[in-house]
């Protein structure tokens, strides 16, 4: 993202390339301390519930059927491209999915 930034502007408009940078990486910072925090309350909790446990096997699933569509959330934090504002973003949308319809059934 940055050096794609640079080439755009150059490295003579460097205070406009960073400031670009700024206003694209911040909202992602934000979102990496949501997901430490949120990272922190599931391993101290949460791996010990029935819930998280079937979860875990139903993303994995999904992720087989649907490979573009349903990633586990450690899968778009740590093996994609995923911005960090765009994984809470899916992550909303597969919870909401998960909880309406699957733990219906």
């Amino acid at each position: 993202m940055f050096f794609e930034l640079l080439d755009k502007y150059g490295f003579d408009d460097l205070n406009t390339v960073l400031e670009k940078y700024s206003e694209i990486r911040v909202p992602d910072a934000h979102a990496i301390c949501d997901l430490a925090v949120d990272n922190y309350v599931e391993m101290r909790y949460l791996v010990t519930t029935r819930k998280y446990k079937l979860r875990k096997q139903l993303d994995k699933f999904l992720n087989i059927i649907f490979p573009n569509s349903w990633i586990p959330l450690y899968s778009m934090v740590t093996f994609s491209r995923i911005r960090y504002s765009e994984v809470i973003e899916k992550k909303k949308k597969q919870d909401k999915v998960f909880y309406e319809f699957i733990l219906k059934f």
